[in-house]
């Protein structure tokens, strides 16, 4: 007995410490990199994806007053609704990554474009490939007194100097301009750009082709995926801007978005931008990779337009 017991070692672990590994998962170290580095300990659900097994992120954009101010108010969620409705907890982190900014002040400007660019960017870029590979294009007319579904933003015709007409409209949410001239053409083309910052027109985006001639209104359905032309024979036509499958990815997306995943993709956004490359800590490039999206096209979407 005595020889088969020396042949065992028995490890006792304290309960506390037991206790105190398990409270380590429940934290995330955020490493501030614009505020020297200065690393920020917070509840892991409050800024990254549950499914994160990341223990460092480095947090560009961000200092230690910001964080603090976002943590604090974190505090005052009544975490009673929160574990009765995920979708509540999911609001709440929401509603302060979009209305609150930096040192506790009201977003504007510059400071909104952390949640604004990210997802202006990717709606632009899956519109764009849609257009670039021509899945988008007018469906079949119908008369304009029709169900079109809620309508969210539209434009009238108006006049050039010339005497040629044209529709414009800006697609809300994001930097889109959508303009369709009337000439002698038998169809319509409207044509979509990006604006830039002092409203000039910048980069051509593509053409949508409609099968009518001369449309008098544009507008867009509420959940942006429609652009929808009325003409001046009284029919309407719509052009799915892109696929059931892109706007179920990007609406997971914007659902379940955490602080540290839009600061991680306005960084890359950022990048891209400027045309340089951005060399993420491996951790930081799994995280952007398996995390921000759950779905198989959200990770591709992700991929394709942050990383690729």
């Amino acid at each position: 007995m005595k020889k088969i017991m020396s042949g065992v070692i028995f490890v006792c672990m304290p309960m506390c410490m037991l206790v105190a590994m398990e409270n380590d998962r429940l934290k995330i170290n955020l490493k501030l990199v614009d505020d020297c580095n200065k690393t920020y300990s917070i509840a892991r659900w409050k800024v990254v994806q549950d499914s994160s097994q990341a223990e460092v992120l480095n947090i560009p954009g961000l200092t230690e007053r910001s964080i603090i101010s976002f943590d604090k108010e974190l505090d005052e969620i009544d975490v009673q609704v929160v574990q009765k409705n995920d979708n509540a907890l999911k609001l709440e982190i929401k509603k302060r990554i979009i209305g609150k900014a930096v040192d506790g002040k009201l977003l504007k400007g510059s400071h909104y474009s952390a949640y604004e660019a990210v997802f202006n960017y990717l709606l632009v870029s899956m519109i764009r490939d849609n257009i670039a590979s021509n899945r988008v294009k007018g469906e079949t007319a119908y008369p304009a007194c029709g169900p079109i579904g809620k309508v969210g933003t539209s434009s009238a015709r108006m006049s050039n100097d010339d005497g040629t007409s044209y529709v414009a409209l800006r697609i809300p949410l994001s930097t889109m301009l959508c303009m369709s001239v009337n000439d002698m053409r038998d169809t319509s083309l409207v044509h979509v750009f990006l604006e830039k910052e002092n409203d000039d027109i910048g980069d051509h985006i593509g053409v949508i082709n409609y099968e009518e001639k001369n449309i008098n209104s544009l507008s867009v359905t509420t959940d942006l995926k429609y652009l929808i032309a009325t003409f001046d024979n009284k029919l309407t036509s719509n052009a799915a801007l892109y696929s059931d499958e892109d706007y179920a990815a990007y609406k997971e997306i914007i659902s379940n978005i955490k602080l540290a995943d839009i600061y991680l993709l306005f960084h890359l956004y950022q990048a891209k931008k400027q045309g340089r490359q951005v060399a993420l800590e491996k951790n930081e490039h799994e995280y952007v990779c398996d995390h921000v999206a759950k779905s198989e096209k959200g990770k591709e979407l992700i991929k394709k337009h942050f990383l690729g």
